[in-house]
């Protein structure tokens, strides 16, 4: 579950509070063997005909901009994507190293506006791979504000805790 952040945007509607869900799944790609990680989103709630970036938080420390999406005329959001590894998709200030799918992870999401300009970044700026320019979508205003929250991580590979 997605649930609203804390605090919410001051342009936010207290009557009618943001509110998501979360699926993923972790398995082998449709045209490769390696592990892959699956997620799809769904929000509603927020400021129509807006940009927003999904974004990933994995083991407390990598933040990770993976989906950008806009809202539709009555502020839902729908977004999905498949990651080959955790990595930038989008246009970031500061890429995060790329990291494996792989292993035991613990996945925080996120959704927040999308205020980056329309183009491509690294024009100036690092690159996660600097062979390719991560694109740029957003709404143009450098207001990045979060607006969603994961209610729990998830778990990757870790086994739950045995009930006594």
């Amino acid at each position: 579950m997605l649930t609203p952040a804390d605090p919410l945007p001051t342009s936010a509607n207290p009557a009618t509070p943001p509110a998501g869900t979360v699926w993923y799944k972790r398995g082998s790609g449709e045209s490769s063997p390696d592990p892959a990680f699956e997620w799809y989103v769904r929000a509603r709630g927020l400021p129509a005909r807006l940009a927003f970036r999904i974004e990933l938080t994995v083991d407390g420390d990598a933040n990770y901009s993976v989906g950008s999406a806009r809202t539709d005329d009555s502020g839902n959001l729908t977004a999905h994507g498949m990651l080959g590894r955790f990595a930038d998709q989008f246009c970031v200030g500061d890429p995060a190293n790329p990291q494996s799918v792989s292993g035991d992870h613990s996945v925080e999401v996120r959704i927040k506006t999308d205020g980056s300009g329309a183009g491509a970044a690294g024009h100036g700026g690092p690159l996660t791979d600097p062979t390719r320019a991560l694109p740029c979508g957003g709404n143009g205003d450098n207001v990045f504000e979060y607006w969603l929250v994961g209610a729990n991580p998830i778990q990757l590979g870790k086994p739950a805790a045995a009930s006594h």
